[in-house]
């Protein structure tokens, strides 16, 4: 299992849910042209999915790495086993299956993108995540927090556009444990002019900052060696960048 999967499968269920299907893709080496957009949106659509399914939004201006990719939620009243039947059955080629602890991903390439089908049980019923992320073109690099302290390594960055604000999310790796990154962490937000909004943990944990109009909720993770950090930023879109200056 890779970095990236080892540390979301310790996230809290709500957090790894949001970002699971995207630490199961391979590092994007490319990015796509707006003008592929509309294409790709409209077979992720044309997944068949069991009757009764509800597709919900995710937000728009989707991004991972800073590479466009679509993203497609959904709810089904089938259970998991039965969902994921019915998207095999649809596919190209053979799928890879990995199955996570209360999760089912299967992941597939076709026409030059990368697709992951992430299903989760909720109850007898299913809820389900579909997405697409483009294997060629340019890539425009992200940015990491300017004020995360020096080692830490940025292993995913999703961001989108939803009800007129931009929503960054990042996962980084760093070698120090929680107890001692911790410290360095907020002392570093305080200088860049963020306040807590509550108790920044000594050691693993969460926390909630803003800025002005921003708001921020950093969670601490141990992992085997090191910690992991998630950032979940929100901005207004006129003052958007990374992951927070």
């Amino acid at each position: 299992m890779s970095v990236r999967l080892r540390f979301v499968s310790r996230l809290p269920a709500r957090l790894a849910a949001a970002v699971l299907p995207f630490a199961w893709m391979p590092a994007p080496a490319a990015s796509l042209s707006p003008a592929g957009l509309p294409e790709i949106q409209s077979r992720l659509a044309g997944l068949p999915l069991p009757p009764g399914s509800r597709r919900l939004s995710f937000g728009n201006a989707v991004r991972i790495n800073g590479v466009p990719a679509v993203l497609q939620l959904f709810e089904s009243a089938e259970p998991v086993d039965a969902v994921a039947r019915a998207l095999a059955r649809q596919l190209p080629g053979k799928p890879e299956w990995a199955v996570l602890p209360g999760v089912l991903l299967l992941s597939w390439r076709d026409g030059g993108w990368h697709w992951v089908a992430q299903l989760s049980g909720q109850g007898a019923a299913t809820r389900g995540a579909l997405s697409a992320l483009a294997e060629r073109g340019a890539e425009r690099a992200p940015q990491s927090a300017p004020w995360l302290p020096s080692g830490a390594q940025l292993l995913l960055e999703l961001s989108s556009v939803l009800a007129h604000r931009q929503v960054v999310q990042q996962i980084y790796a760093h070698r120090l444990p929680p107890e001692r990154l911790a410290p360095l962490v907020g002392e570093a937000l305080r200088r860049n002019g963020w306040r807590a909004l509550s108790p920044w943990p000594a050691g693993h944990g969460a926390g909630r900052w803003e800025r002005a109009a921003e708001r921020m909720v950093l969670h601490l993770t141990p992992l085997d060696r090191g910690s992991g950090l998630t950032v979940n930023r929100t901005a207004p879109l006129s003052g958007a960048s990374g992951a927070g200056r």
